[in-house]
């Protein structure tokens, strides 16, 4: 029986203690609107097992359907912005097969951060109508709150849209609002 025991502890001693996970997603994960609308998504970070302080975000989307118009971040898990989200065009696509363009955002939260929290919300104006993707490109990052900040394996969750005709009128039900007041 001792055998067993000693066994059995020798094995859990052994095994890997955990793997590091984070995922990065978009909200609402679908949604309808309006060609003349504004699109609003929330890019948030949700880490359950390990403590991170850092991220980076590339996000592709199609630039023929959509604009960057701005971005706000109040409720943001993001104490310190690198660099704030904003629009760089890019002359090809990694994910998207249509015109694209890439909003970057990069940030710290000194002390770490483990649970569910808003990066940022984004607004883009809607051009015309279509459908389309949101994706988050592979060199998105989140990195662990240790010394040596090696990159926490990500997964990342797309965004869907369709765009239709029509004034905001004919919208079918408005977005809803995720941000929470800022506190005093």
């Amino acid at each position: 029986m001792k055998k067993i025991l000693i066994l059995l502890v020798g094995i859990f001693l052994f095994l890997p203690q955990g793997v590091f996970a984070a995922r990065l997603y978009v909200l609402p994960t679908t949604i309808d609107v309006a060609e003349g609308d504004i699109l609003s998504v929330s890019i948030r970070l949700d880490v359950q097992q390990d403590e991170t302080n850092t991220v980076e975000v590339r996000l592709e989307f199609p630039d023929n359907l959509l604009e960057f118009s701005s971005f706000s971040d109040g409720g943001s898990l993001i104490n310190i912005w690198i660099e704030k989200p904003q629009f760089v065009p890019i002359a090809k696509c990694q994910k998207i097969k249509a015109p694209c363009g890439l909003v970057i955002m990069s940030g710290v939260m000194p002390g770490g951060f483990t649970g569910d929290g808003l990066i940022a919300n984004l607004e883009f104006k809607v051009k015309k109508s279509g459908s389309g993707r949101m994706e988050f490109l592979d060199d998105s990052r989140v990195f662990a709150n240790t010394p040596d900040g090696k990159t926490i394996f990500t997964i990342a969750n797309a965004g869907e849209f369709s765009v239709h005709g029509g004034d905001k009128s004919d919208k079918a039900a408005e977005a809803e609002d995720l941000t929470p007041p800022e506190e005093f």
